[in-house]
């Protein structure tokens, strides 16, 4: 298995009772949207092992499962933090100016004005907001990744189109 074919849903994060159920936090935006999931693929020193879930309650962030195999509270506490995966295929649609933060990396930041800026060369979550994180000069520059800078993303041609506030560039070329 490839990890880049898998994106984290989340990690273990507790046991919960003694029949071996276990609590995951989703690390996604609509954890609803998992609901109906029937497998999950945890990381076992590096290696992703599909389990067949038997039953699967969420409330928040916060998914509550059983899995096929792991019948009691020693077993499962084997599991406590380790990360949870699924195929990427099982992202769900994101709308027209929406993106995942591991595909945006590689893609080409343009600004409306200042054009070409160079490659997304990460992409940090912060409380505020996403940041997108490129080079420019040998230093690091964070471009706010809000709703109203972002024009377009064009998946096709890897590039994120941006209307940046005058003066954002200025305040790390100056």
């Amino acid at each position: 298995m490839n990890l880049k074919d898998y994106f984290q849903l989340g990690s273990i994060v507790r046991s919960h009772g003694v029949k071996g159920d276990l609590v995951i936090y989703l690390d996604v935006d609509e954890p609803l949207s998992y609901k109906k999931m029937k497998t999950l693929f945890i990381d076992e020193s590096g290696e992703l092992n599909e389990k067949k879930i038997t039953a699967i309650r969420i409330n928040a962030n916060l998914a509550t499962v059983h899995l096929e195999g792991i019948e009691d509270r020693n077993t499962s506490d084997l599991y406590i933090k380790k990360n949870v995966f699924l195929p990427i295929d099982l992202l769900p649609p994101l709308k027209e100016r929406q993106f995942y933060f591991h595909e945006v990396i590689g893609f080409t930041l343009t600004d409306e004005k200042s054009g070409d800026l160079g490659p997304i060369l990460n992409v940090y979550e912060l409380p505020q907001h996403p940041v997108l994180a490129i080079k420019i000069n040998n230093r690091e520059v964070l471009i706010p990744a809000v709703p109203d800078f972002i024009i377009s993303i064009n998946r096709e041609n890897k590039t994120v189109k941006m209307n940046l506030p005058d003066g954002l560039l200025d305040v790390y070329t100056a």
